[in-house]
């Protein structure tokens, strides 16, 4: 099929003939076999409730969010539950830190690589426009 060139400067990621800004699948070729949506026919949606990454039906704990801290990071599930940490422990935030050595135990970490050691959740001010961490 030819791309419309309209769509030739980036306005279809995926090349279909599906402009982005109403392609419902920009990254997947649409076959123009059913609907034309930009998605193939054969195409399933899958949801995420939590916004993991863990797709639901396979996600053992759907409403709640994985730490991916390196331990059991395909389960979707957080290493404790929020409230508590190992052994009982309190863990007022769900992180994962107890709050005895939680620096932040009122706010949860965020598992991203950066500095995921503290128990606090990474805020990055003007002069960090990376994000990394570094500013």
């Amino acid at each position: 099929m030819p791309i419309n060139p309209a769509f030739a400067n980036g306005d279809d990621l995926d090349n279909d003939g599906v402009a982005n800004s109403v392609d419902a699948c920009p990254n997947l070729q649409e076959d123009y076999e059913s609907t034309v949506d930009g998605c193939p026919s054969n195409f399933v949606p899958w949801y995420d409730e939590d916004y993991d990454g863990i797709e639901d039906h396979i996600d053992q704990c759907p409403n709640l969010k994985e730490h991916y801290n390196k331990f059991q990071d395909e389960d979707g599930c957080p290493d404790t539950l929020p409230g508590t940490g190992p052994g009982g422990a309190p863990d007022s935030d769900g992180d994962g830190f107890i709050d005895l050595v939680d620096l932040c135990p009122n706010q949860p970490e965020t598992y991203n690589g950066i500095l995921d050691r503290d128990g606090c959740p990474d805020s990055y001010g003007s002069g960090d426009r990376d994000r990394d961490g570094v500013p």
